[in-house]
């Protein structure tokens, strides 16, 4: 925990996931969780101790007249996920009216704590060859550039 205390409810900070982990931190104390080649995933301690459910957030923007094919992927891929053990989307949108470039699709995921989240994480993060498959048919849908990755912690609700 840093120095202000936790912050309740974002985990993740864009501005530096996909940095490399000598890109200076936060500022406040927590420790970056990364990859092998050393990628920041997301960073440990700056959520307010792991108690409360987590959210995530995935969304996208998905190539004009590509709907249709990324949501049956999408499901596709929710039953790869449970047979790796992973908890599948608790919830996906689609967008119906936003601004210009607001993600086309939304999905969110359940864990009852962080500790539950890490486990489903580090499962996800090797690859099986049916997951390698799904996402070389999937990746070409997702304009470049757009797959925001988000991680809550639930406050209320």
């Amino acid at each position: 925990m840093g120095p202000r205390g936790s912050i309740p409810f974002v985990l993740l900070y864009p501005r530096v996931i996909g940095a490399k982990a000598d890109a200076g931190g936060l500022g406040h104390g927590s420790a970056p969780v990364e990859d092998p080649d050393g990628t920041v995933l997301y960073y440990r301690g700056a959520i307010s101790g792991g108690r409360k459910m987590i959210v995530v957030k995935v969304s996208m923007i998905i190539h004009r007249g590509k709907r249709d094919e990324a949501i049956t992927l999408l499901h596709e891929r929710d039953a790869l996920l449970e047979k790796e053990g992973i908890p599948k989307a608790a919830r996906m949108y689609v967008r119906k009216l936003a601004s210009p470039m607001s993600p086309e699709i939304v999905r969110e995921y359940e864990f009852k704590d962080l500790a539950e989240y890490e486990k489903a994480w580090a499962k996800r993060m090797k690859p099986t060859p049916e997951s390698k498959k799904w996402s070389a048919q999937f990746d070409p849908l997702v304009a470049p550039g757009t797959m925001g990755y988000e991680v809550y912690e639930l406050l209320e609700g």
